[in-house]
């Protein structure tokens, strides 16, 4: 029987902002929100509908470029970023500039953001550097002085020379996405590295930095969802233990803080929500709002915070008896129950996310993008609990056809059960009025290609009309 259940709401995300472009400590009055889209070459580069959603935003933050172990920023998809196949880390920032200007003509993904920038010259082009794929080297890089100096030469060298066509530059401000700092777990080499001095290298970096570039452009942090570090990155590690003034500098430096308030359930050790608002009785550990609240508490203003939003769901599949080996299935054999109070599928024991060989295992909680979730076929007796602010299923065999067909594109790994959570227009909408109410500078979306297209679809949930597109509905609600 397919178990329904509600969910509470209260943040959002896409990189949707109020105040960036002052790197001075902002009030709590946002005089104008603004919308951010991260744009991921490799996930947007053959995707038909990203740019009419980019043409929408206030801010398009492009990534990920990487850098080397002496703070040397690189491409590491020179194919798709400026249709040229060199090496992955030889392809300097300089080669890049070089091949850049010798390529205009080609349909790259830096020649689409210049298309797009001349032809929206209101939308500000940010390029984000690092990411779980690409901060490995940022402890290295950023630990001396030299590293930082490559690093912020190669910035300043990514704002001036790359020009579009109608020979105006094309980014004017850069995104900071070390995941993360002080400890980070390496699945690749199966180890975890700790470095207490990371933050202190963290905040010498960002005063150089803001010092080379200038006050006009744009230096963007993006920081992990939770508090605690026992999985995954914590907030506290961006901030300096006993030193108001090395933070106080450090938050002026940054023209705002991007919380990545999803992949709750990418670490947990339970079934959770995948992006809830707030706690609930059957929720995980983290929430966004604890997230904000962090922040906060660190002395950043709520008007240089921007909240994440997912554009996509994650499944966990269960098999209580392991009937489809090497499927990306989660077995826990010790709860035949996955219940957790009146919440379906909540709370159920997972396997560790890493395991004493550093491996990660099968049973990572798997992506569903918003485009191929169904939302037509939410039916009126599904309902969510607004503190949670997403929907949430737990299906078993007989039920299953509904997840896998009428509600989801494709199938989830032909499971018998499973647990799935995903946000949808009515909950973006909720998240949009807790930015409102906590006075916060807008919304972060992850990612462009994954939204369902811009456009007049619009869909009717419990007797409200709401566009279909996460990104349209948060512009209406931001009156745009």
């Amino acid at each position: 029987m397919l178990k329904v259940f509600r969910f509470k709401i209260s943040t959002l995300l896409i990189v949707l902002g109020g105040m960036f472009l002052s790197n001075v400590a902002l009030s709590t009055q946002v005089a104008k929100r603004y919308t951010n889209l991260y744009v991921y070459d490799g996930a947007s580069y053959n995707s038909q509908t990203w740019e009419k959603t980019a043409s929408n935003v206030d801010h398009v933050l492009f990534g990920f470029w990487s850098i080397n172990a002496n703070g040397h920023i690189y491409l590491p998809e020179p194919a798709l970023d400026i249709n040229d196949n060199i090496a992955k880390q030889d392809y300097s920032i300089d080669d890049a500039i070089a091949s850049f200007k010798s390529n205009l003509a080609k349909s790259s993904m830096l020649n689409k953001l210049c298309n797009l920038r001349i032809s929206n010259s209101n939308i500000k082009f940010i390029i984000s550097i690092g990411g779980w794929g690409g901060s490995d080297k940022f402890s290295q890089g950023f630990s001396r002085p030299s590293g930082r100096k490559n690093f912020v030469d190669d910035v300043d060298k990514i704002f001036n020379n790359f020009q579009c066509g109608d020979g105006k530059k094309l980014f004017t401000g850069v995104d900071i996405d070390w995941e993360y700092p002080v400890k980070r777990i390496d699945f690749s080499e199966k180890k975890q590295t700790v470095n207490p001095q990371d933050t202190q290298n963290l905040h010498t970096l960002m005063a150089y930095l803001r010092a080379r570039v200038g006050q006009d452009k744009i230096i963007a942090m993006a920081l992990p969802h939770g508090n605690d570090d026992a999985d995954g990155g914590s907030i506290y590690n961006y901030f300096i233990k006993n030193n108001n003034l090395s933070n106080a500098q450090f938050i002026e430096n940054t023209s705002f803080f991007t919380i990545m308030s999803y992949d709750f359930m990418a670490f947990a050790k339970t079934t959770v929500t995948n992006a809830p608002l707030f706690d609930t009785t059957a929720g995980g550990k983290q929430t966004i709002d604890m997230g904000v609240q962090a922040l906060i508490k660190e002395g950043v203003p709520s008007g240089k915070i921007s909240l994440g939003i997912p554009l996509y769901g994650r499944a966990i599949l269960y098999d209580y008896n392991s009937k489809y080996p090497g499927k990306t299935i989660c077995i826990s054999p010790n709860e035949p129950q996955p219940f957790a109070g009146n919440y379906a599928g909540i709370g159920y024991t997972l396997p560790p996310f890493v395991d004493t060989n550093g491996s990660q295992p099968q049973c990572a909680a798997v992506w569903i993008l918003y485009q191929d979730i169904n939302v037509d076929n939410l039916q009126k007796s599904i309902q969510y609990d607004q503190d949670v602010a997403q929907y949430g299923y737990y299906w078993t065999t007989p039920e299953s056809n509904f997840v896998k067909v009428e509600l989801v594109k494709g199938s989830l790994a032909d499971s018998p059960n499973g647990y799935f959570s995903f946000d949808t227009p009515d909950t973006v909408t909720r998240k949009v009025q807790y930015v409102k109410d906590h006075q916060l500078a807008g919304i972060s979306f992850w990612e462009a290609s994954q939204d369902k297209p811009y456009n007049d679809d619009t869909i009717n949930i419990n007797g409200t009309q709401y566009y279909k597109s996460l990104v349209r509905t948060v512009n209406k609600d931001f009156n745009k």
